[in-house]
Parts: C-alpha cells; sequence; structure tokens
C-alpha cells in the first residue's frame, strides 16, 4: 500500500526520533573511557552476526537483485565484517582522543554526530550496511538505511538481523533501522537526509549528489574510477594479471572497487 505524503513524513519523523532515542540512551550508557570495550563489544556481536548469516544474506541479495553471485557476495560479507572490525578495534572513540600530541594546545574529544542517513546501493545492499553500522555504532552514533528500490526486502531484513543481535547484546535497537519496503521511495530518502544529522550515500552519480545536497554534512561515494598502475621492476606479470582479472570479475564485476583501468610500463606490453 502507498503511502500518502502525510503518512510518509510521519513515519519518517518517528523513524528519526526513535533513533534519535536510541543514541542519547547509548551515549549516557558509555560517557566514560572505560566504557570504550563495552561499545566495541556491540560493534564486534553485529559483525560476527552478519558473518554467521552470510550465506543466507548473500544468495537472498543475488535473489532480489540478480547481480552478482552468491560466492563472492559471501566472501564480501566475510571480508568487510572483518575488515572493518580489524580497523576499529581498540581505538579510542570516547573521551579523549589526542591530548595535544598531534596538535599542540589543542585537545580533542570524541563526540557522536547523532543520527546517521545512510544510502545503499543495490550493487553492496548488505556489505555496505556492515559497514556503515559497525563505524556509526563504535563512535556511539545511530543510523538509518535507505535502500536502494532494487534491493528493499533484502536490506530490510538484514537490518532486522542486526537489530536482534543488538536486543541480545542489550543494546537499543533503533541505533539501526532501516527504511520498509512499503516507505522505500526517493520521497523517504529525501526525507531522511534532511532530517538526519550527517549523511553517507554509496552510489551513483544523482544519489551523490542528493546526499551533498541535503543541508547537512556528508559523504558521497560514486562509481568508483580504479586503476591499476603495474610497476616497471614487477618481477611476475602473470601473477599480477591473474590478481587484476581475479578482482575486476568478482561478484560479477559488479564492486565499484573493481579496476577500471590498467597501466603498464610499454617494454612489459
Amino acid at each position: 500500500m502507498t503511502m500518502t505524503n502525510d503518512q510518509l513524513t510521519a513515519y519518517m519523523a518517528d523513524m528519526v526520533n526513535r533513533a534519535r532515542i536510541a543514541q542519547k540512551k547509548f551515549e549516557l550508557a558509555h560517557l566514560e573511557e572505560k566504557d570504550q570495550h563495552a561499545v566495541d563489544a556491540v560493534c564486534r556481536a553485529v559483525g560476527m552476526a552478519c558473518m554467521a548469516e552470510g550465506a543466507k544474506i548473500a544468495a537472498a541479495a543475488v535473489a532480489e537483485t540478480g547481480m552478482g553471485d552468491i560466492e563472492s557476495k559471501i566472501a564480501k560479507m566475510f571480508g568487510v565484517a572483518l575488515m572493518t572490525w580489524n580497523t576499529i578495534k581498540g581505538k579510542k572513540s570516547i573521551g579523549v582522543i589526542d591530548d595535544g600530541a598531534s596538535y599542540p594546545g589543542v585537545q580533542i574529544v570524541a563526540k557522536p554526530l547523532g543520527v546517521i542517513g545512510a544510502c545503499m546501493p543495490s550493487t553492496n545492499p548488505t556489505a555496505t550496511i556492515i559497514h556503515n553500522s559497525m563505524c556509526a555504532l563504535k563512535c556511539r552514533n545511530a543510523i538509518i538505511v535507505a535502500p536502494h528500490p532494487a534491493s528493499a526486502k533484502i536490506s530490510f531484513e538484514f537490518v532486522e538481523m542486526i537489530r536482534a543481535t543488538l536486543k541480545s547484546v542489550g543494546a537499543p535497537e533503533d541505533l539501526v533501522q532501516c527504511i520498509s519496503q512499503e516507505a522505500s521511495s526517493l520521497e523517504a530518502t529525501n526525507m531522511m537526509l534532511h532530517m538526519c544529522d550527517f549523511n553517507v550515500g554509496t552510489g551513483g552519480p544523482a544519489m551523490v549528489k542528493a546526499v551533498y545536497s541535503a543541508g547537512k554534512p556528508a559523504y558521497g561515494v560514486g562509481q568508483g574510477n580504479a586503476q591499476s598502475i603495474v610497476d616497471e621492476d614487477a618481477p611476475d606479470m602473470g601473477y599480477i594479471c591473474g590478481n587484476i582479472v581475479g578482482n575486476r570479475s568478482m561478484d560479477q564485476g559488479v564492486p565499484c572497487t573493481g579496476e577500471q583501468m590498467i597501466h603498464i610500463p610499454a617494454d612489459k606490453e
């Protein structure tokens, strides 16, 4: 059933309000530097749950979008969860994170941004959610996912799994939310971008432009321009070419991180 504009506005306002309440509750429960381990434990739990459900989620993503392949998406689920965890674990995100070492006389204190709006691509409808959610939670933020219309079903189901994980570890479920299939639309996404405190977007030029045009601080990532530069002293061209072809063909070439141009020394051609 299609929502009226008034119904959609009320739906989005309620979602953002619940996110604000959850974020403030999470922040106030972890104000001290000694609470860092507890915050990290929440991030780790989310990552572990995503890995545990990787095969089922990957199959559902391929079935809904018709893009990529199951094996590659499983690998991405595992890789992104592990990469994100290994990057953020043990790093300070509470209290004083720099007491003047980097900038003499300037003390840097970590503070949550609030509620983050996150636009998802159909090409990576679950792996992007893992990374964005873990990063948001690490810094005691809440996050609302705006799914791509082509992957709204699996994105919503995946977020519901994350919410169940949050509940199981005693964290507020509303720290991570997803716009439902019924509400998912360009209008809902635009409302989210204007209501949230900070926005991130992964996708095509039009979507990234919308993220940057909402009047809020934002990070946008477009379609990519990944290039490989082969060193003139490279000893094994076969090995290098195999890696490039493997990376470009992963998930049937869907990821924007796949090479789109290769620079090879003339004497290696």
